[in-house]
């Protein structure tokens, strides 16, 4: 199995019952609800994806400036 409910909320310097509680509410929900990501990435504008570049490159510029 594993470690008890109270062992691990002493651990983790929890009631025994909010430790409980949480498995508990994990426990009623489905396996695939549990685990899903709460938000999902929205793809990158041309925009961004410009500026990114552009940052890219002055960073490379910066970086070969300090060095020299």
């Amino acid at each position: 199995m594993g470690a008890s409910i109270g062992s691990v909320a002493k651990e983790l310097g929890l009631r025994d019952s909010v430790l409980r509680r949480w498995v508990d509410k994990l426990r009623q929900e489905p396996t695939s609800a549990a685990w899903r990501p709460t938000t999902k990435a929205t793809p990158m504008s041309a925009d961004q994806a410009s500026e990114i570049a552009r940052l890219r490159q002055e960073n490379e510029r910066c970086a070969w400036s300090a060095t020299s």
